[in-house]
């Protein structure tokens, strides 16, 4: 065969003379050797190991300046091991985290919004150990920036962000409560509430009138959905907080003609003793106040600065009531959708699951978290100008979630985890019937809402207390359970949160309390009066039912008091028992003992808890002063018997025994010393008739006797 053109035309080709061309240079053999090079240099800076750094290290020989460049590596592995750097640097040096700590909040905010999730979650595990270990006041010059950065992650284009940040949220919460809720324009309140909403409900707080929306709420995840609603409730808790002190007697907040005559009530039986404030206030210049003694200082030491930032702070009184009132206003305008749909969508299938799980389910901690909100909205829904329509909020919320609650069975194979949070439920909805028991006859429920629609059904309030008085009684007594064979014992935070519904039970009135009869009422004190003489439950659990028992009786000596309740009389109903002298003598039976115990609890407490010792003399002080102690013509005389033996004892071989008046020591030890002879003084200006004796005796005791016992 011919040979290929292709082969033919590769031979020619090594013999074959290429033509240079006019313009292009002439092309280099074949055999010629490139002898031309490129240089390249490398800088190392401070990169070297054996270079001793100044200040101070980690095991990686990282210092501060390197880990805070490394916050902003485009690697997010390097960004999170910078963030555990910190911690190891801070741990290990204590004056590094407060002398840091411009430089260091300000590379965690910047982080804050980070696009990768674990850089997020090593920051916010970060800053919650952080904040958590420097003083407040040091925080305080820096919650400008601090509080910038986390509202404007609260609005981030990204979700996620978003529903971390309010993780963030709840550390601040814990460590710098009155930064977050700090309110007026120059405040941050308003801002964090509206990132609250625009999560949970849509843009709403640009709405005046009604329940629409100016964008739709984000579609959140069942755990996302529990942040968000289990860090508004505190949220709002702390807005609360900031508006009014702390109360335990709220509830009877409503049975007083005016504030100002509950307030002088409740300073009646306050312990002004506990809340002694300790102030610096220099001698050198008294006209000056403490704010201004500083700034004439003319050396500092680190002592002045330090007292210094204290008057930084945010104080209480700066923050207005009108403020804070219009943030709850709007939070109360469009959240009442939201705890309906949260009712609606997660109480049902939460009721369903309760034995099949080991730890509470997502829908459980959600059901929790919704009434807390509505706690946290409606409080004082009696004391508000919109109690009207926020009546109708809470009769409506309450009609959609009674069928469920409270839960009277726990079932046997439920677990330690899920128990609690049942508790917690069952105790957060007792407290939301007392406030609906509670509210003044004229906030009845509105027909009709803003926008037109109608009201769910009404809370049948009189059928409502029937079934939950059984539960109230088995929390008092210790219902019996598959985990407590003898019952669950009475705590004292299940004590606060019960004291509530049993004023508003006994103080309701007979004539809208269809089914419930004065033999509740009286199951109900002689439960809290087994309690109280129960060696096993707690001192503070004593002492808070001890108190809710002295204020029935301190409270009918009121003159401003308007309530219908009576401890020495009980209302006549037609066709009922209530007006009895059987029921009233026992009412007044169980009042006795209860008092009667006092003593003894005195000699057993003796000076290992002073302030729950000074704070029984006190009731009793109380009682005595307004003559109310007079409950039988022998109570008052087995009282003072009683109380020798808190003085002394007389033993026929060993002769005088002091008792545990003479073992209080130090100022508050005095003072507790004081009240009982303030006790004993006003026990001595009682005329009682001794038992089998018709003429009244006059137990005197002069105050040089009384200084005597000192």
């Amino acid at each position: 065969m011919p040979k290929s053109t292709k082969k033919q035309k590769e031979k020619s080709s090594d013999f074959k003379k290429a033509k240079l061309k006019l313009g292009k240079g002439k092309k280099p053999a074949n055999n010629a050797v490139d002898t031309s090079f490129k240089a390249h240099s490398i800088a190392l800076p401070t990169q070297s190991i054996m270079v001793e750094k100044a200040g101070p290290t980690t095991k990686k020989h990282q210092s501060l300046s390197d880990l805070l460049s490394l916050l902003k590596h485009y690697s997010a592995n390097s960004r999170k091991d910078a963030l555990m750097g910190l911690r190891e640097l801070f741990s290990a040096y204590a004056d590094a985290p407060i002398s840091n700590i411009s430089t260091v909040l300000l590379a965690c905010c910047k982080l804050i919004s980070d696009e990768d999730g674990s850089v997020r979650k090593s920051n916010m595990q970060f800053m919650d150990w952080y904040l958590h270990n420097i003083p407040q006041k040091t925080i305080l010059p820096h919650s400008a920036t601090l509080m910038l950065y986390v509202t404007s992650a609260l609005t981030h284009i990204f979700p996620e962000i978003r529903v971390d940040t309010i993780k963030l949220l709840d550390i601040l919460l814990d460590v710098c409560p009155a930064i977050v809720v700090s309110p007026g324009p120059n405040g941050h309140a308003d801002r964090v509430l509206q990132g609250y909403l625009s999560l949970l409900v849509g843009d709403a707080m640009r709405v005046e009138d009604g329940f629409a929306t100016t964008s739709p709420a984000i579609v959140l995840s069942a755990q996302s959905k529990l942040s968000a609603v289990a860090s508004l409730a505190r949220f709002l808790q702390a807005i609360k907080r900031n508006m009014s002190s702390d109360d335990d007697l709220w509830y009877l907040r409503g049975s007083f003609t005016s504030g100002k005559a509950y307030q002088s009530f409740v300073e009646l039986l306050s312990d002004s003793q506990g809340s002694t404030s300790l102030v610096f206030m220099p001698e050198t210049e008294p006209s000056l106040s403490p704010k201004d003694y500083w700034l004439k200082t003319e050396n500092w030491t680190i002592e002045d600065i330090e007292h210094s930032l204290d008057f930084c702070q945010i104080d209480d009184s700066d923050i207005t009531e009108t403020d804070n009132g219009s943030l709850i206003e709007k939070a109360e305008k469009h959240l009442h959708r939201l705890l309906v749909e949260l009712g609606l969508e997660y109480v049902p299938p939460a009721m369903m699951t309760l034995d099949s799980r080991a730890e509470p389910s997502t829908e459980l901690r959600i059901v929790n978290a919704t009434l807390k909100l509505a706690k946290s909205l409606y409080f004082d829904v009696h004391d508000s100008a919109r109690s009207r329509r926020n009546y109708s909020q809470l009769l409506s919320l309450m009609s959609h979630i009674s069928t469920y609650l409270p839960v009277m069975n726990e079932g046997d194979n439920c677990s330690t985890e899920v128990a609690d949070e049942l508790q917690a439920i069952n105790l957060t909805y007792s407290e939301l019937l007392a406030i609906c028991l509670l509210s003044p006859p004229n906030s009845a429920p509105l027909k009709r809402d803003s926008i037109g629609k109608l009201m769910s059904r009404s809370l049948d309030v009189g059928k409502e207390i029937s079934r939950v008085a059984p539960w109230i009684l088995g929390m008092i007594r210790g219902r019996p359970t598959a985990r407590y064979s003898l019952g669950r014992p009475l705590s004292a935070e299940t004590t606060s949160a019960i004291l509530p519904t049993i004023w508003a039970m006994i103080s309701h009135s007979p004539s809208i309390q269809a089914g419930f009869m004065v033999s509740t009422q009286l199951d109900i004190l002689r439960a809290v009066v087994e309690q109280i003489q129960r060696p096993e439950i707690s001192y503070a659990t004593k002492l808070l039912l001890i108190r809710s028992l002295m204020s029935l009786l301190l409270i009918e000596t009121e003159a401003s008091y308007q309530g219908s309740f009576r401890p020495t009389r009980l209302p006549h109903t037609a066709g009922t028992d209530i007006g009895s002298s059987s029921a009233k003598d026992s009412r007044l039976k169980l009042f006795e003992d209860s008092i009667l115990n006092i003593p003894k609890l005195l000699w057993e407490l003796g000076d290992a808890n002073p302030k729950t010792s000074r704070c029984l003399i006190l009731y009793l002080l109380r009682c005595a002063q307004r003559k109310a102690l007079d409950i039988t013509n022998t109570t008052v005389l087995q009282i003072s018997q009683r109380l020798i033996p808190f003085f002394c004892v007389q033993h026929p071989t060993r002769g005088t025994l002091l008792g545990p008046f003479i073992r209080f020591s130090g100022p508050n030890g005095v003072n507790t010393q004081k009240l009982a002879l303030d006790l004993v003084l006003a026990l001595g200006r009682y005329h009682i008739n001794p038992p089998g004796s018709n003429k009244a005796q006059d137990i005197d005791v002069t105050d040089s006797q009384a200084s005597n016992l000192l």
